[in-house]
């Protein structure tokens, strides 16, 4: 059984509001440290869960979520010629070109947001 304040999801659905998530985060933290207390966060990362995301089709589902025009355009910059080597040791790979994005990246993290959700201004209310 998994506590109510757990996020969880299955394949082709989102089980839950990621920006409740995150302010059920943050105030479960301001409420620890006022009471000079630790918080702790842990975080599980899928394998290839968003390897595959396409550049423009994540402009368009921010642009059409209504999320301000410069944060689709850095998304936009971000995600343009990418690429990765692989290093082992003192052996490094040629750079090879990436799709989608990579899940290492915490700022992949805030990215994947729009890809579950509603528009931004539905959710507001």
């Amino acid at each position: 059984m998994l506590h109510p304040q757990q996020a969880v999801a299955l394949p082709k659905r989102s089980a839950v509001d990621p920006r409740g998530v995150v302010a059920a985060l943050v105030y479960d933290i301001e409420e620890a440290f006022a009471r000079k207390q630790a918080a702790t966060l842990v975080t599980m990362d899928i394998q290839g869960a968003f390897d595959t995301v396409l550049r423009n089709r994540l402009i368009l589902r921010l642009r059409d979520q209504g999320w301000p025009p410069n944060l689709a355009r850095w998304v936009g910059s971000f995600m343009q010629d990418r690429s990765a080597r692989v290093r082992y040791q003192d052996i490094v790979t040629a750079s090879s070109p990436l799709q989608g994005l990579t899940n290492t990246m915490a700022t992949v993290t805030r990215l994947k947001i729009p890809l579950t959700g509603d528009r931004l201004d539905t959710q507001r209310k």
